[in-house]
């Protein structure tokens, strides 16, 4: 009797864990698919920062003021590296 007992709350425990688990990845997963990146064509300019990643032929970065920018670059190899810090 105490096995069973003890199985019925050890399986009980780990459905609420795995409930919980899945409710949070989907929360994270909805967030992420609301967030709109906007991208905006501006003439061009000069920006020098930290580069957080480059995907394809996007690259993110933040610049020195902590604000973040999505920069598509026709050619990453006309941007000058040294460092983490594109110029």
């Amino acid at each position: 009797m105490r096995r069973l007992l003890l199985s019925t709350l050890i399986a009980a425990g780990l459905t609420l864990i795995g409930i919980y688990a899945f409710a949070a990845i989907s929360h994270y997963n909805n967030a992420i698919k609301k967030q709109s990146t906007k991208l905006v064509a501006q003439a061009q300019s000069k920006i020098q920062g930290l580069v957080l990643y480059i995907k394809g032929d996007y690259l993110k970065l933040k610049d020195q003021a902590g604000k973040s920018h999505l920069i598509q670059a026709d050619d990453l190899r006309l941007l000058k590296e040294s460092g983490s810090v594109i110029m």
